[in-house]
């Protein structure tokens, strides 16, 4: 492997046994064929871990690394520490990539002189439709702020996932995962993206992202929710204290509010029995919340939501 033009991939591995096999063939059947690929078995129950083993025996460019199950951020962490590439990507093990992706990504990298290279992504649902919500925007390099801005205000346009990009190495050391909780792609992106200034964006949907209804991700309240209130509001602390942008400040706290206002919503439809007094203590002041549609002119309707559940919720917790 030539080290100066190598792209790491790192893959975390967990009960994948279904979705793994086209995963693994959609990476191995890359253009671009200088690759590292790097398996960490996350304490799989199913075959899994057999499965990484057949393509580390087939191909030397796969390695694994089995392990007792500590989570994604985890097994991330673990894998950038083996990382030789030039560049590093990572995939979901349920995911597929288009064969031209890295080569694709690789190129616009080059030739734009940027340290971060994306693309689109696919959409892909349990019905067999698929959306590219990023068909509107042209390819090109573009300034990071409005980047910034759509995630935090979350728009249509939100590229906040780490898996449809590459990554120099010399921003390996601002790529460390906060463990044991959610939104872990967005404390690691949010501040990368502040820091470069530019990325190249590039409009064909080359990563091809599965929408599961079992995923972690679409789940009902259950404790591990709470972290995405605490990696918000961290957010929201390192926003002001290292950005002199006031507009993007602002907008964090608003990333913070319609955090906390998000899980608030998941912890009041579920059957804890104790819920009121838990919601208690992460409930927003009515003005708060008077502040926050202040300053969000733009989204009457959210806004109206925003005011009606929190005067509910204040009626019926105390």
């Amino acid at each position: 492997m030539d080290n100066k033009d190598l792209i790491s991939i790192i893959i975390p591995v967990y009960n994948s046994e279904k979705y793994l096999t086209e995963c693994l063939n959609s990476i191995r059947e890359q253009t671009y064929t200088n690759l590292q690929v790097i398996l960490i078995d996350d304490g799989s129950k199913d075959s899994s871990g057999k499965i990484c083993d057949d393509f580390c025996r087939k191909d030397s460019r796969f390695l694994v690394v089995h392990g007792a199950n500590s989570g994604q951020a985890a097994a991330r962490n673990k894998a950038l520490e083996m990382a030789r590439g030039e560049w590093i990507g990572f995939v979901d093990n349920d995911d597929i990539i288009d064969k031209d992706m890295y080569a694709i990504l690789h190129q616009n990298a080059i030739i734009n002189s940027v340290l971060i290279s994306g693309c689109a992504t696919l959409s892909c649902y349990e019905d067999g439709s698929t959306r590219n919500k990023y068909d509107d925007i042209e390819s090109g390099i573009k300034d990071t702020k409005r980047i910034i801005e759509d995630i935090f205000l979350q728009t249509e346009h939100a590229w906040g996932a780490m898996w449809n990009k590459i990554y120099h190495r010399s921003l390996k050391s601002n790529l460390f995962f906060p463990e044991g909780c959610q939104l872990e792609d967005y404390d690691v992106i949010l501040k990368l993206y502040y820091n470069v200034k530019k990325v190249y964006f590039d409009n064909r949907p080359l990563y091809h992202w599965f929408v599961r209804e079992g995923s972690q991700s679409h789940r009902a309240f259950y404790d591990g929710k709470l972290s995405i209130i605490d990696v918000a509001n961290g957010l929201k602390v390192w926003f002001e204290e290292n950005c002199s942008d006031d507009e993007l400040i602002e907008e964090a706290h608003y990333f913070a509010f319609i955090s906390r206002m998000s899980v608030l919503s998941l912890m009041w439809m579920s059957h804890d029995r104790d819920i009121r007094r838990r919601m208690k203590q992460y409930l927003p002041s009515i003005k708060e919340v008077m502040h926050i549609i202040n300053k969000n002119q733009g989204d009457t309707y959210r806004n109206l939501k925003f005011l009606i559940k929190c005067i509910i919720w204040h009626l019926w917790v105390v």
